[in-house]
């Protein structure tokens, strides 16, 4: 560091700041920075959107370098620092961010001077691509030094193949499984095999919802398949990261949403898939199905409490009805108002003995009637901002009669996601398919360009495409 300047790149006696004051341009820069990655990832790089996030983090980081020669931002152990000052309470709120940072194996990055427009280009599109499928080089960036980057090779092809998801439907119902065996039979639960399942799940998440959620809509199950918890975490670790929840609470929840139906486990397979109505003494049986798991999860070693709160909770409803009856109490604990908002929605989506599974549009009218009733109101709101009304992975008609898969959603109109267009008006496969964000408007008009009429079922003739799918 040159004579006259502190560790932090200020020069020495520019100011008495406080150094929450010096720190505060700094925070700023990095939420600019985080909103730029997100919207690279959903509109892509070239998006004008993408661009006016991109001359957004010039400016902010021009107005944190005012008096300094260069700012360095570390991260340790999943926390972010300036400097060598930790950034607590902003890292509460940047879990999108370190994930990038983590997957590419980011240990320290130093922006210096000047920093022009093309760089920071460059440094979105970098940390929004996958590790292995850089167009950017490192050290192609003059003004932006990145230590400790790793570039490690990923399978090309499916959307869905790459990293973590392809691993967890593969991995996480023999997980299950294997729990469900030791429960059954009162051994104990590997608990480390699924701390370490959600740890994997939450951080492939987080670096990258988009592919998560396509896969909790496309990958078909029933009500009772293994799949279904699987689907409950994710769709918890969703609404745990859209309400800034810190990372230990994020993997307390997706275990808990993960391990909710544990009571389950012990019936039998003829009771939970039964076409007619459940005799009294079947009924009995499911009903007890909240206490059982509870149970048998508080006799598990090294476990949160809150797994076990949220298997007898889950079924108790905002209301204060709801099974099993609360002895003690009437408020629900907040992961297992989470837990419930996805299992019930999954379950929606899901075959059942009677039913397909429910279309998007259908399972959103049905939940938001259940507001202030089964459901946390607020929660629902959260919960629908994170996925959309249409979820990721949802094929839609829109109204000029193309057909498109969702990719990604929209928190400031759910209405409106983000689709991949495949389908021509006439019916027609598109050779290069069209990336559209509903939120566009026709030039100088408040118009839409396009809108959603409703979703389609795979069945109906368009296939999901090949790098969506998911076996």
């Amino acid at each position: 560091m040159p004579a006259g300047y502190a560790a932090d790149g200020r020069k020495e006696g520019a100011g008495g700041m406080k150094a929450e004051q010096k720190s505060r341009g700094v925070e700023g820069f990095l939420l600019d920075l985080q909103a730029a990655i997100q919207d690279s990832r959903f509109y892509g790089p070239k998006h004008a959107l993408t661009e006016a996030a991109a001359v957004r983090v010039r400016a902010s980081l021009h107005e944190a370098m005012a008096g300094r020669t260069e700012i360095v931002i570390g991260v340790i152990g999943g926390e972010l620092a300036f400097g060598n000052k930790p950034l607590y309470d902003l890292t509460r709120h940047m879990s999108s961010l370190i994930a990038a940072l983590e997957e590419h194996k980011v240990e320290k990055l130093t922006f210096m001077g000047e920093v022009p427009l093309a760089d920071i280009r460059s440094f979105i599109e970098l940390l929004t691509c996958r590790s292995g499928e850089m167009t950017t080089a490192a050290g192609e960036l003059g003004s932006i030094t990145i230590s400790g980057i790793g570039l490690e090779a990923s399978p090309s092809g499916s959307v869905l193949s790459a990293g973590t998801v392809e691993e967890t439907y593969r991995e996480g119902p023999r997980l299950l499984g294997d729990i469900g065996r030791a429960l059954h039979d009162g051994l104990p639960v590997n608990t480390r095999a699924a701390n370490t399942f959600i740890q994997k799940v939450m951080k492939g998440f987080l670096g990258n919802k988009a592919p998560f959620l396509i896969a909790t809509s496309l990958k078909k199950h029933d009500e009772y398949s293994f799949v279904h918890s699987i689907n409950v975490a994710v769709l918890s670790l969703a609404q745990g990261e859209a309400l800034g929840l810190p990372k230990s609470a994020l993997a307390d929840l997706g275990l808990a949403g993960f391990l909710h139906d544990s009571g389950k486990i012990a019936l039998a397979a003829d009771i939970l898939r039964k076409k007619g109505k459940l005799s009294e003494s079947e009924y009995e049986k499911v009903s007890q199905h909240p206490l059982d798991g509870a149970k048998l999860l508080l006799q598990t070693p090294d476990l949160s409490p809150l797994v076990p709160t949220v298997s007898f909770e889950h079924h108790l409803r905002y209301d204060g009805r709801g099974y099993p009856r609360k002895v003690f109490g009437t408020e629900l604990c907040l992961a297992s108002m989470i837990v419930s908002i996805s299992d019930v929605y999954d379950a929606l989506r899901s075959r059942r003995p009677y039913r397909g599974g429910l279309a998007p549009e259908l399972a959103f009218k049905e939940m938001i009637k259940e507001g202030g009733g089964l459901f946390h109101p607020s929660l629902l709101g959260v919960f629908f901002r994170a996925i959309g009304i249409y979820p990721p992975g949802s094929l839609v008609f829109l109204d000029d009669g193309s057909v498109g898969i969702v990719i990604a959603p929209n928190p400031a109109d759910i209405r409106r996601p983000v689709v991949e267009i495949w389908y021509a008006p006439s019916g027609e496969t598109l050779r290069v398919p069209q990336v559209v964000n509903l939120t566009e408007k026709k030039p100088g008009r408040n118009e839409y360009l396009h809108m959603i009429v409703r979703s389609v079922p795979p069945e109906a003739g368009h296939k999901i495409p090949a790098r969506y799918r998911i076996d």
